[in-house]
This record gives structure tokens, sequence and C-alpha cells, in this order.
């Protein structure tokens, strides 16, 4: 399920680098730190010398410019870097979806919810 927030993820940014008329392959880390979000990428720096502007620029340019979408609650810039964050709740719903569709068929699967 982690892969579609992945996903949707490079999507968004794809879209906003081709808008930008940039080319590049972004590589996406998990942050150790919370606070960077639960994606992050530093594709700012690398194209940084290409547009002539600094990393930190172009990352607030870019945040903004990405409207969150499914499971993606927003995208911030931070020292460069293009943090990207779930939305948890929705996150979960369809998980839970997944979890319906896929599994529990004659199972038995049980549901929490909190």
């Amino acid at each position: 399920m982690f892969e579609v927030f992945i996903d949707q993820a490079k999507i968004l940014l794809d879209e906003v680098l081709i808008k930008s008329g940039v080319s590049a392959k972004a590589e996406f880390t998990i942050p150790q730190i919370e606070k960077f979000g639960d994606l992050s990428t530093n594709v700012c720096y690398q194209i940084s010398s290409d547009i002539k502007k600094s990393s930190e620029e172009i990352a607030d340019k870019f945040a903004g410019q990405i409207k969150p979408k499914g499971i993606l609650k927003e995208v911030r810039a931070e020292k460069g870097y293009l943090n990207f964050f779930i939305d948890y709740q929705k996150f979960t719903r369809a998980l839970f979806d997944k979890i319906d569709q896929d599994f529990g068929r004659g199972e038995g699967i049980w549901k929490n919810y909190c």
C-alpha cells in the first residue's frame, strides 16, 4: 500500500518537473526524522545548477505547485528537500478497502476501529 503513496508522489513531482521544463529522475527516501515527512527527495539539488536557482528556491516553488491528491496530505519544502506526507486517515481507509477486496474471503479477518 505504501507503494501507492510512492507512485502518487512520483507522478505529481514528474508533472511539476515537466511543467518547469526540467528532465530529472527523482530518487525518494524514507526520512529518519518524522518532521521531514513520510517520503523525501533531493531532486531540487540535482536540478539547481541546470536552472540556475538555489535548491531551496526550487523546493519552495515545487512544494507550492504540488497539490495534495489521493493519500498525499501535503508537500513541504525544507532546506532544498521536498518532503511528502501521508494522509493517514485516507491511507487507513484505503488499506482496509484493500484488505476487504483481496483477503478475508472466508478467513474471518477482524477489524478494530479506535
